[in-house]
């Protein structure tokens, strides 16, 4: 019936076990040794499974096992070191064994895993094996290992799967709180909270209360301010003047002070926090420091906030935090910024970029791109600000990050209508837009529409002259926006390649380029089947690919270049719009020596570079190689 209906019947596969284990029936040692699998989870060690079997007087024990193999009962891997039993004869099997007899195996394994280091498999057999306190106590000592070990959600499950009536009070507690915490960390408030009071109500001592209320107000902060600040009230008030969170409290309601722009509770508590903050706690005391900078920064007081960055900065060089190091770079930068000290500003923020390069987090390069291209345009140098919108823009869109991207198309419409080049700046307008619509990001369409209003942006082409009422540009339909992408990408477009990349028919595809070309977007070039379609804004300027000074930057960093990476040397070959340069090597680099490569070379000449080994080429390439 299954095989004719295509249905799984729960009915169906009872029958197949049952005849499969049939012929067990006559060998109870077979059985029993398959028993005793049922204990573990997937796959297992061999060894193990027999130390088991020894301990439970099972005789011939490696012959059995072998025969069981023999039959398919288990599986081997790893050369038979590790066995594997199928899911649905577990199940099946072990539900059909006595509770005890299980109980007993699951903390024998426990024990074994622990002595083995394998923590998570022993904390969930002393769970099975009935031993929820022993297992509770292992996992609160080792929570920060098996959090590099394992995701927050696999340790949720891990707390949610305890019988906590079983538990003592310290450990309930402790747990609740950790769970609210793990809940609160992976975007689940509802059940944050929720755990959150459960630890409270477990709470032995004013502190204990106290540490809950800490938590309970950070899960408010969002939904309802007022009661968040009521809950940090509640938790500095039980908590004694050593306790190792008051300063996490008194900083978290100083920062939620701020969020509401009460300046002098939000100093109060900041200080307050600083003084008591234990000397260990060094993370916390570089988070309050930011949030001084911040602070200072918003009430006018230069000098103090940039005195508090500067002691967050101080702080994580000398602790090696190199993310925290370019953050604290980062709020120079923004200090700077606000302050109109433009050049200290750039400086920081190249600093915090060159950081983000050397750890490869690239999504954080595009926003220390996005910074840096700021300074230049208030600093009044609108090419080297477009220089690094348009590098943020490309790092953008190769990591998906549409937020970014609307960003990087906001900054390049006002760049480019700041440098009068307004068909430029409608271009990626409309391509913002576009981004919003598709993302519903109505707060971000809402600022691009503002936009408009304040540069005076049009539709260009015909398109403008047809709705001389509307002070507001015609958005483009989703079709036609994906086509501007694609040609902003590419710069060169044809019938032939719009069919390959948006899966429409030929016709269509000519229609929206000519389209497109009609409201003066595009312009046609060539003739014949030499066709093809360029951005306006590509027609009617030069090349702004960021190449005015490359040769002399690439030619000083070349002898780094060759002794770090044992490039040989390096050209650059003409891609209108994009800096693609061209490596030979000494010696052929693994794939992520060569993307190592790349990521060194972007941020030293702080532009997004296309980077191509020579062998790549084909031979009609044409490329001009750099001498040092």
């Amino acid at each position: 019936r299954q095989l004719v209906e295509g249905a799984w019947s729960r009915e169906i596969q009872q029958i197949a076990l049952q005849e499969t284990l049939a012929p067990l029936e006559k060998q109870p040692a077979l059985r029993r040794l398959l028993a005793i699998a049922t204990a573990f989870d997937e796959v297992f060690p061999r060894e193990q499974l027999l130390a088991l079997a020894r301990r439970e007087d099972i005789a011939q024990v490696d012959a059995l096992l072998d025969e069981v193999i023999a039959r398919r009962f288990l599986l081997t891997g790893d050369g038979g070191a590790n066995l594997w039993l199928a899911p649905a004869l577990r199940t099946y099997l072990y539900a059909r064994q006595p509770v005890g007899e299980m109980q007993q195996r699951h903390r024998l394994i426990a024990v074994a895993d622990e002595a083995q280091g394998r923590l998570l498999s022993a904390i969930r057999h002393y769970q099975r094996g009935g031993q929820d306190e022993r297992a509770a106590r292992l996992l609160l000592a080792a929570v920060d290992g098996l959090l590099q070990e394992t995701s927050p959600g696999a340790l949720i499950e891990l707390i949610q799967a305890f019988t906590m009536r079983r538990l003592e009070a310290g450990n309930r507690y402790a747990l609740y709180l950790l769970l609210s915490d793990l809940l609160h960390r992976i975007g689940r408030p509802d059940e944050a909270l929720a755990a959150g009071r459960q630890a409270l109500q477990a709470a032995r001592t004013p502190e204990e209360q106290a540490r809950a209320y800490r938590r309970i107000g950070k899960l408010y902060e969002t939904r309802n301010p007022q009661h968040a600040l009521r809950y940090y009230q509640q938790a500095i008030d039980r908590f004694p003047a050593g306790a190792a969170e008051l300063a996490d409290a008194l900083k978290d309601r100083g920062w939620l002070y701020f969020l509401r722009q009460d300046w002098r509770h939000a100093e109060a508590d900041l200080l307050g926090a600083l003084e008591v903050a234990p000397v260990a706690a060094r993370a916390l005391q570089g988070a309050i420091y930011d949030a001084l900078a911040n602070l200072y920064r918003k009430t006018g007081d230069h000098a103090r906030a940039v005195s508090y960055a500067e002691l967050a900065l101080a702080l994580r060089e000398e602790d090696g935090d190199l993310l925290g190091v370019a953050k604290s770079h980062g709020n120079l930068g923004l200090l700077y910024r606000a302050h109109g000290d433009y050049a200290h500003a750039i400086a920081a923020y190249t600093e915090a970029m060159s950081t983000y390069a050397r750890l490869g987090n690239q999504e954080l390069v595009a926003v220390a791109l996005l910074n840096i291209g700021a300074a230049y345009f208030l600093a009044g140098d609108v090419e080297e600000a477009l220089r690094r919108y348009q590098a943020s823009l490309e790092i953008s869109r190769t990591l998906g990050l549409p937020l970014l991207e609307i960003k990087a198309h906001y900054n390049l419409a006002e760049a480019y209508a700041a440098s009068s080049q307004s068909v430029s700046a409608g271009e990626h307008w409309q391509l913002g837009v576009a981004i919003c619509r598709q993302h519903a990001f109505d707060d971000q369409e809402q600022d691009f529409m503002t936009l408009a209003s304040m540069l005076g942006l049009s539709t260009p082409g015909p398109q403008q002259a047809a709705a001389p009422h509307s002070s507001l540009p015609a958005v483009l339909d989703p079709e036609a926006a994906a086509v501007l992408a694609l040609a902003q990408r590419e710069h060169r477009l044809t019938a032939q390649r719009l069919v390959e990349a948006l899966h429409v028919s030929r016709a269509t595809a000519t229609r929206r380029l000519t389209a497109l070309a009609e409201m003066g977007y595009l312009q046609m070039e060539g003739k014949g089947r030499g066709v093809h379609y360029r951005l306006m804004s590509a027609a009617l300027r030069p090349d702004t690919a960021p190449v005015l000074d490359i040769d002399a930057r690439l030619r000083a960093l070349l002898p780094a270049l060759r002794q770090q990476f044992d490039v040989v040397a390096v050209g650059l070959t003409p891609v209108p719009g994009v800096t693609r340069l061209v490596v030979r090597f000494q010696v052929t680099p693994t794939l992520e020596q060569f993307f190592d490569l790349e990521r060194h070379i972007s941020a030293a000449l702080q532009v997004a570079v296309d980077l191509a080994p020579e062998s790549a080429l084909d031979a009609s390439s044409s490329v001009r190689w750099l001498n040092d």
